[in-house]
């Protein structure tokens, strides 16, 4: 099709989709702005079908807050399903929020945990605090499915010893072997708690952990 034009020419007429989609895109972000849902959803529809992932993103939104349409979970769930496939940070929040609240698609806590927890990885700070809260206040055992929990800094806190000889078990309760002992003001890495009882790690090239009694040590 393209044997008599010249290659810079080819790259050139390849480039204009691109500056359509984006060009219209903005278009509907002014007229988000402006109040006119409308325009800007007739705007973004083709987009999405293209795989625009603001515009699938945003699509969803218009959905579920019924701008510009009647509202529909449903609707919005299904785009930004797609969005989040393809990276969108926003996009796999809401889905988190979906599974999580069980709008728009059956609840499930584990996936919803995967879709707040691979936006947190890619520095989503809503997604970050929520992984947190999750981990650390819920009770669930995440780490049995997301092992690679054990690795992210930003969720682990600091403690350190407040006693001159304490005993980290396997497991949280003192019925469980003594794995470890650490002496006064050794610091150490939490992961979890479970009622008085916190998990720490004990060896950071292995990510094994311990359990050490919330009694024994404070955070820093």
């Amino acid at each position: 099709m393209f044997k008599n034009f010249s290659p810079l020419l080819i790259y050139f007429l390849s480039l204009f989709p691109l500056v359509t989609w984006s060009s219209d895109f903005e278009k509907g972000m002014q007229h988000l702005e402006n109040g006119d849902y409308a325009l800007a959803f007739c705007l973004w529809q083709p987009l999405a079908m293209e795989h625009d992932v603001n515009a699938q993103y945003h699509l969803g939104w218009l959905y579920a807050n019924g701008l510009g349409l009647n509202a529909d979970i449903k609707s919005a769930v299904y785009w930004w399903q797609h969005a989040a496939k393809n990276g969108h940070l926003d996009a796999q929040f809401s889905i988190g929020l979906s599974y999580l609240t069980g709008e728009g698609i059956k609840a499930d806590r584990q996936e919803a945990f995967k879709w707040f927890l691979k936006a947190a990885k890619s520095n989503h700070d809503d997604a970050k605090d929520l992984v947190k809260r999750l981990v650390l206040e819920s009770g669930e055992n995440y780490y049995e499915n997301f092992p690679e929990l054990k690795k992210l800094e930003w969720l682990q806190q600091s403690f350190i010893v407040t006693s001159d000889s304490v005993n980290i078990r396997s497991g949280p309760g003192t019925d469980f072997d003594i794995v470890q002992k650490v002496q006064k003001d050794h610091i150490l890495l939490g992961i979890r708690q479970k009622n008085d009882w916190i998990e720490v790690i004990i060896d950071k090239t292995t990510n094994k952990s311990g359990w050490i009694y919330a009694q024994l040590v404070k955070s820093i």
